[in-house]
């Protein structure tokens, strides 16, 4: 990725656009055309062989991490949801049982915005398999549930799996 060296050779000559020199590795003397559009910038690098390639927008990244962070809330609301089930005694207390209908809604609507960006496998594959793994910890840890080296090992088969996925490209 190319990286601007400098933010004002030339000056600015509309509000919309700008230009500026940059190099790096792939691209060792360019210049860059920003367009601003909707509030975030957009870098297309024109090289001398006529070509131009984007670079993703910091607009975009964060675009990405606000769906993790909707991942990471869903599965703290889906690991909330089960306690509340393990608490409800099979709905004979109302209010775990409330809890559960409500922390699992959020917990859904949470994974549905997550899939506007992210891959559904991955996505799906994140929220089971954590809240798996923290549902477990969390009856080892507060309803005393034996942790047995099996348990405790195939926790950490289910965390290398979902760290797997991750890495291997598919987002």
């Amino acid at each position: 990725m190319a990286r601007i060296i400098n933010h004002s050779v030339l000056r600015q000559k509309s509000p919309r656009r700008t230009i500026k020199y940059a190099s790096g590795p792939f691209c060792p003397a360019a210049l860059v055309l920003i367009i601003r559009s909707h509030s975030h910038y957009r870098a297309i690098f024109e090289t001398g062989s006529n070509r131009a390639f984007q670079v993703p927008s910091i607009h975009g990244r964060l675009h990405y991490m606000v769906h993790y962070f909707y991942l990471t809330l869903a599965i703290i609301t889906e690991v909330v949801g089960t306690t509340c089930m393990k608490l409800s005694n099979g709905f004979a207390n109302l209010w775990p049982s409330v809890g559960m209908v409500v922390f699992y809604t959020v917990s859904f609507g949470l994974l549905t915005l997550t899939l506007k960006k992210l891959d559904v496998g991955l996505a799906y594959a994140v929220w089971s398999g954590l809240g798996t793994a923290l549902i477990a910890f969390v009856g080892i840890l507060y309803f005393k549930e034996p942790a047995t080296v099996l348990k405790l090992g195939s926790i950490g088969l289910i965390v290398l799996g979902v760290i797997g996925l991750h890495l291997s490209g598919s987002h």
